[in-house]
């Protein structure tokens, strides 16, 4: 492994999780349970443009010790939801029409969609067809377990924005590497893009 080896997550993305935190009415205890480090990112995300893995991995620590795996993943979704959304949105649009209207659209390309998000994280999509594939996420350095919940919520937030519904999500965790094969359903009748 590098010394060197880091990644950072983009001032954009901390203050996504800090409104994610504050919609679902989380923001004091995880700002009180934080170290000093966090609640300045909370309370000041667009203090640096980049937020180191230190940081980012205390962060999603914290986040898990308030409120465990579901809090972790509801807040990765929202904070795509909330804040990245405005951002990539219009690029989602014209990718999804472009490309076909399916997660596996989302996610073959989710290496150029986060980089407003994330640095140094590599991604790679392997299809299984028009309904899963596996979603093949790599740090640079072992990250903790909480970050297999940020990942569920973000996967959750792409099979939704294409009108589908998420039918399993099956993750792995070694070190810096996460896999996660993932199905969902056809196209839904109804659709909602949030």
């Amino acid at each position: 492994m590098q010394t060197n080896a880091s990644f950072s997550s983009s001032a954009l993305f901390i203050r996504g999780v800090a409104e994610a935190l504050r919609s679902l009415s989380q923001f004091d205890a995880v700002v009180k349970s934080a170290s000093p480090d966090v609640q300045l990112m909370l309370t000041k995300p667009l203090d640096r443009a980049w937020w180191g893995h230190r940081e980012s991995i205390s962060l999603t620590q914290t986040i898990g010790s308030v409120g465990g795996p579901s809090l972790v993943r509801l807040v990765g979704k929202a904070a795509v939801q909330e804040s990245l959304s405005s951002v990539v949105r219009p690029l989602l649009s014209v990718l999804l029409a472009s490309l076909g209207d399916s997660p596996a659209s989302l996610f073959s390309r989710l290496g150029w969609l986060a980089q407003a998000a994330l640095q140094g994280v590599q991604f790679r999509w392997i299809s299984y067809g028009d309904t899963g594939g596996e979603l093949l996420v790599e740090y640079p350095l072992p990250v903790p377990a909480e970050y297999v919940a940020w990942w569920e919520g973000v996967i959750h937030y792409g099979v939704e924005r294409t009108a589908r519904q998420l039918q399993a999500i099956e993750p792995r965790h070694v070190g810096g590497t996460l896999l996660f094969k993932v199905q969902w359903t056809e196209r839904l009748r109804a659709t909602s893009r949030a």
